[in-house]
């Protein structure tokens, strides 16, 4: 958990404050945050370089799913973070419908080059057209 002292977000206590002034469940701590990001850049090291990361925008939020029997979608705090250079940025925090994950990455499929590089990089016997 060295990473967690590390990675430092601008705002992010009292962004995450002022979304949840009024909720009482599906919320998030500043320390779940950045451990769900920590799950986040771990799984991204495996597949792309640190270079090759910015931009990558990244939505951090509380694991919901409900029964099926349950009307409508719960709100859960969300949290809309980009990579830069060195730093994720805090781009947005809100409560909305929640997402059966602690993570979404919404535009991976921008990165489809630079993960086959790594991938042809760490496994130089696959040809990649």
């Amino acid at each position: 958990m060295a990473m967690k002292k590390t990675i430092k977000i601008k705002g992010l206590e009292k962004a995450l404050e002022q979304a949840q002034s009024r909720a009482s469940v599906r919320t998030l701590t500043a320390n779940e945050v950045y451990d769900n990001l920590n799950d986040v850049q771990t799984e991204l090291d495996l597949i792309l370089y640190k270079k090759d990361q910015v931009g990558i925008k990244v939505c951090l939020t509380v694991y919901t799913n409900v029964a099926a029997s349950y009307q409508g979608i719960p709100q859960s705090t969300l949290v809309e973070l980009e990579r830069g250079k060195t730093v994720w940025k805090l781009l947005n925090v809100s409560r909305n419908k929640g997402i059966p994950a602690d993570a979404r990455i919404h535009n991976i499929k921008e990165f489809k080059e630079q993960i086959a590089e790594k991938l042809h990089d760490r496994m130089q016997r696959i040809l990649i057209d």
